[in-house]
């Protein structure tokens, strides 16, 4: 009788214990379940933000000067749903061609982006997106097609914080320029039109697979500067 209540006492302290823990861890989920999300939760995901960015360089940006497309986002709201997620950013794509020596933008566009993401960890997939239309359709889209914290997330009605958020997206994408001319190795073989006319040398085909392309000029051999 000894022994079995010494073991009835060992059990009943054990129980206890795991009470006391799962109440412990109880807790514990549920004050990080009530406490509000941090801003660096809210930083896009590597992974998905370069799935995003190589997908918006081909279906929103355009080269107009035949140049390469750089696109930077920035998260304003996500919908986590399984494996397919709603993800509304703010995304800058430019163009960047060197032009006599300088690096210089062409085309550029800066807008909310609504996207439809699947997958998860290391593998994203953008299966669509939808902007807002121009002028009077600007408005009404914007309220069908972005959540109400993407939408608060914009900056509406104050012009510095929008200005602000376009000069830190176009920083971003002027140094990944940058850095695509200087990998980019130089055509051993230049074409020169005959005359004065302007030509071009393209380096190796960059990241997003276009031309990287400078702009040059045949010597003035009349010395007319023409």
């Amino acid at each position: 009788m000894r022994d079995l209540s010494r073991s009835s006492v060992y059990l009943g302290a054990a129980v206890a214990a795991v009470l006391i823990l799962a109440a412990a861890l109880g807790a514990w989920l549920l004050r990080d379940a009530l406490r509000p999300v941090p801003e660096a939760s809210r930083v896009i995901e590597p992974q998905m933000q370069d799935a995003i960015e190589a997908y918006l360089v081909e279906h929103v940006g355009l080269a107009s000067f035949g140049g390469e497309v750089f696109c930077a986002v920035e998260l304003l709201d996500a919908d986590m749903q399984a494996w397919t997620q709603n993800v509304y950013v703010w995304a800058l794509c430019a163009e960047y061609y060197v032009a006599q020596g300088e690096l210089t933008m062409g085309a550029a566009s800066s807008l909310p982006v609504a996207l439809v993401v699947r997958g998860r960890a290391d593998s994203y997939q953008v299966v669509e997106h939808r902007v807002p239309g121009d002028g009077s359709n600007y408005g009404p889209d914007i309220e069908a097609l972005f959540s109400p914290r993407a939408r608060e997330e914009m900056c509406p009605g104050d012009p510095a914080c929008i200005n602000a958020r376009a000069a830190r997206l176009e920083q971003i994408v002027a140094e990944r320029a940058r850095l695509a001319v200087e990998a980019a190795p130089p055509d051993p073989f230049p074409l020169w039109w005959i005359g004065n006319a302007s030509s071009r040398s393209c380096g190796a085909r960059s990241r997003a697979g276009s031309l990287l392309c400078v702009e040059m000029r045949q010597p003035d051999v009349d010395g007319d500067g023409m």
